[in-house]
């Protein structure tokens, strides 16, 4: 029998379900409050980080299908953090105070800079690394993220609830189950983006995108590198120099189409994290009786 999250006519309930079974803990250290679902229990820890549009229970097919095997970590970043590093540092001290020695870390998209910095940082917190649809820090991009995090922060919150919604229906074509769960939801969730929230993050992303960074990583540890069919978000050459950073890492390539694609078809995604964690430690059974969700799989042993 399929679980409710893994059948996208029944993720509403998922979500409810998430919920209720896992309210949002409020834990405030080094002086900023940051939102978090725990589900407490466990071995080891998976600790999932929000998309630049996302909150802690936008990962709650994860949340669901982990909380048997692992305890499970999910943040939201607090709206006040515009500086990537003290984000980083939050996240330390937010695994110190739930008395978290190190975790399994997932950056996708923006996050995926986030857990890159956090294993530089702090490499004893982080047992391995999840990088999905995300790439290296490149000074470029900062030059675009600050003056647009100025323009928004002086931007009526009406224009930009609009022009989100616009950019949400372009990153989400189409009419299929999911597709039309995601719309709901970010449309439901979009009031919550304030002009100051929005340019905060824009602010963090570009201090993580213009800090000093290394061409190879100093964090030698497992690291585990998604990709995913037509993802047009960035281009090859930054996902090029995220492979250079992590000369250990394993590369799997999933046939799921474009940047939404850890949305609409997350099963692949959690059948992936399962076999990768199950490949460390043996944490997991590999088995979330979810067969068929039409994303195939390269070989992780594929070269970059």
């Amino acid at each position: 029998m399929r679980e409710t999250w893994q059948d996208p006519m029944t993720w509403d309930d998922a979500l409810a379900e998430c919920r209720a079974r896992f309210p949002l803990q409020a834990v405030t250290v080094d002086g900023a409050t940051w939102s978090c679902l725990d589900t407490g229990a466990g071995d080891a820890t998976l600790l999932l980080l929000p998309g630049a549009m996302g909150f802690a229970d936008t990962s709650f097919h994860f949340v669901l299908a982990f909380a048997p095997q692992l305890r499970v970590i999910s943040v939201s970043y607090p709206p006040a953090l515009a500086e990537g590093d003290r984000l980083v540092d939050g996240l330390a001290a937010l695994l110190a105070a739930r008395g978290v020695v190190q975790a399994h870390v997932v950056g996708g998209s923006y996050s995926g800079l986030v857990a890159q910095r956090l294993a530089d940082r702090y490499p004893q917190r982080v047992a391995s690394l999840i990088l999905a649809n995300t790439w290296a820090a490149d000074p470029r991009r900062a030059r675009w993220f600050r003056p647009a995090a100025w323009l928004v922060a002086r931007a009526p919150a009406w224009l930009l609830q609009r022009l989100a919604t616009g950019y949400i229906d372009r990153f989400l074509p189409g009419a299929d189950p999911a597709t039309r769960f995601w719309r709901s939801y970010f449309a439901a969730i979009l009031p919550a983006f304030t002009p100051a929230l929005i340019a905060n993050r824009l602010h963090a992303f570009a201090s993580l995108d213009s800090a000093e960074w290394p061409s190879t990583s100093g964090w030698l540890g497992p690291v585990l590198v998604v990709e995913s069919a037509a993802d047009r978000l960035f281009g090859e050459r930054s996902r090029r120099m995220l492979r250079q950073r992590y000369a250990q890492a394993n590369l799997v390539k999933l046939d799921c189409p474009g940047h939404a694609a850890a949305l609409t078809h997350v099963g692949d995604y959690v059948r992936l994290y399962e076999q990768w964690l199950a490949s460390l430690h043996g944490l997991t059974d590999g088995d979330s009786g979810q067969g068929g969700w039409g994303c195939a799989t390269i070989d992780p042993s594929v070269e970059s």
